[in-house]
């Protein structure tokens, strides 16, 4: 959604537009007959102002700790040998451990109640990150068992890591601009 110089394109600018939109239409909205009010309450139709700006601050955490999480995919492979021994074991328990921290912050991301215009975009990235970690625990059990390493080079394993850090990359980072089009609006 970015043009070749960098800068959101029309259609990310459309996106953005509509993600607003919806997320503001939400904020404040009742199904009763009271006037609407900033309070951090779920309501019917979305998240109150001073929730959202709660929301915000989770969302990105979580985000933040989804990216530490993903930049340290390349290093838990990068010792491995050429040929399988116990260097690759180790590299599989290394990407266990990651696995665990995907599967961590997948939940603090579902757990967030997120405004009914993010809901979208923010159960994309949880669904993401939940392959990507069935993904990795794959991957791991194939550096962890003999058997499975067979025909089964540094490179493979080093692209593998290197796709499902993008992948997961790529679907946290449209939650993020989401974030950042809703934080520049207020």
């Amino acid at each position: 959604m970015r043009t070749d110089t960098g800068r959101p394109s029309r259609a990310g600018w459309m996106l953005a537009v509509v993600l607003l939109a919806v997320v503001l239409a939400g904020c404040g909205s009742t199904t009763a007959d009271e006037p609407p009010s900033p309070t951090p309450e779920p309501t019917a139709t979305g998240t109150a102002p001073a929730g959202l700006g709660a929301y915000l601050e989770q969302a990105g955490a979580v985000l933040a700790d989804v990216g530490d999480t993903l930049a340290a995919l390349p290093e838990a492979v990068r010792g491995i040998n050429r040929t399988p021994d116990e260097s690759w074991s180790e590299a599989g328990q290394g990407l266990r451990r990651l696995a665990e921290e995907l599967a961590d912050e997948a939940s603090r991301l579902a757990d967030l109640r997120s405004p009914s215009g993010l809901r979208p975009v923010q159960d994309a990235v949880v669904r993401g990150l939940q392959r990507t970690q069935a993904r990795l625990e794959q991957t791991a059990d194939r550096l962890s068992d003999p058997a499975q390493r067979e025909g089964l080079t540094r490179q493979d394993v080093e692209d593998e890591v290197d796709q499902l850090r993008s992948d997961a990359g790529a679907l946290s980072t449209q939650l993020r601009e989401a974030l950042d089009t809703v934080r520049g609006a207020l």
